[in-house]
């Protein structure tokens, strides 16, 4: 399965994995500010922007393992790694599983993603998110929420 992802810039490398509903595209910015100081990479998670639909089932540790499938592509032995909201909890997974890949963790309006329910009561929680944001869109779900 391929995946997009947008990069810019030298130095150590900087992994920004998005949130949902979200693309590489809401790293514009960082892509820009950040790329003096890092080899910044913003992908798009299977199933988002312009990368490939995953396979079903694919569950939160499956986009962890190909986020670190990203950083093999690249020959990338060691990454910063930031995750917003989603990718958030995707980093964290990263982090769980791949830990000699992760220079630092950086998390931004995130939790721990349900780290405590087994399986597959956690992908079934992601399921009804995403079905909601389907559903309600991403106005109507920010108003469900507050």
């Amino acid at each position: 399965m391929k995946v997009h992802y947008e990069r810019a810039g030298s130095g150590p490398p900087l992994l920004l994995l998005h949130g949902i509903g979200s693309s590489s595209r809401s790293f514009r910015h960082q892509l820009d500010d950040l790329s003096d100081a890092f080899d910044v990479i913003a992908w798009d998670a299977p199933g988002y922007g312009r990368s490939e639909d995953p396979p079903a089932p694919f569950t939160l540790e499956d986009l962890a393992d190909r986020a670190v499938l990203l950083l093999d592509e690249l020959e990338i032995e060691r990454a910063h790694v930031l995750g917003v909201s989603m990718g958030g909890v995707i980093a964290q997974l990263v982090y769980h599983r791949h830990p000699s890949r992760v220079r630092s963790l950086l998390l931004a309006d995130t939790n721990a993603g349900g780290g405590a329910l087994p399986e597959p009561a956690r992908s079934e929680r992601v399921r009804q998110r995403l079905e909601a944001l389907e559903r309600l869109g991403a106005r109507g779900m920010a108003e469900q929420r507050a």
